[in-house]
């Protein structure tokens, strides 16, 4: 008897351990899926922090636009030269 109720209490606590572990596991996995983090998003704007005082320069957005509409992208025009 006495080895049975021990074999139950363990059973018990390991069935808590593994739930309490795939609960937290499963918490940090979501809110860092769902989350994003502030360095991801630094990350991902990366491109635009970098030419951020270029675009100040600019004026406006609607400047750049007609800019674009005329010239097309600087991507467009090392494409174009590669050719």
């Amino acid at each position: 008897m006495l080895y049975s109720d021990r074999a139950r209490r363990g059973a018990i606590l390991a069935g808590w351990a593994a739930g309490l572990a795939f609960v937290a596991a499963a918490g940090f996995l979501l809110t860092n899926r769902w989350i994003p983090s502030e360095s991801r998003i630094l990350v991902e704007e990366l491109p635009v922090i970098e030419n951020l005082d270029l675009y100040a320069n600019a004026g406006s957005m609607e400047f750049l636009r007609a800019l674009h509409s005329e010239v097309g992208s600087f991507d467009d025009q090392l494409e174009s030269e590669r050719k």
